[in-house]
């Protein structure tokens, strides 16, 4: 028999391209954060992809509300698209956090 398990902590990474909406994306960060305070053995990260947003991220706060949640931002040069954006966030997600 083995002995107690001490408590796992779960990696996950959150994908989200974005296209100029940066305020709905702060609220959708804020609400992701007010629920991962209910997960303490969840550590999580999100990555918005700007996919080519003509203004940059003009409207983005960059807050989390509780502060318990990396936001990362991958800005593209050109709009690709939001299916070309994920999948550029998902090869930038194996080459950086594996």
């Amino acid at each position: 028999m083995s002995g107690p398990v001490s408590p796992a902590f779960y990696h996950v990474v959150v994908l989200m391209p974005v296209y100029e909406d940066w305020e709905c994306a702060s609220m959708v960060c804020c609400a992701l954060s007010e629920e991962l305070r209910k997960l303490p053995s969840v550590v999580t990260r999100v990555l918005l992809v700007d996919d080519g947003s003509p203004g940059g991220i003009s409207g983005w706060s960059g807050t989390t509300g509780a502060g318990q949640l990396q936001v990362d931002v991958l800005r593209l040069r050109t709009n690709l698209g939001h299916q070309r954006a994920i999948s550029v966030g998902i090869c930038y997600i194996i080459y950086l956090y594996t």
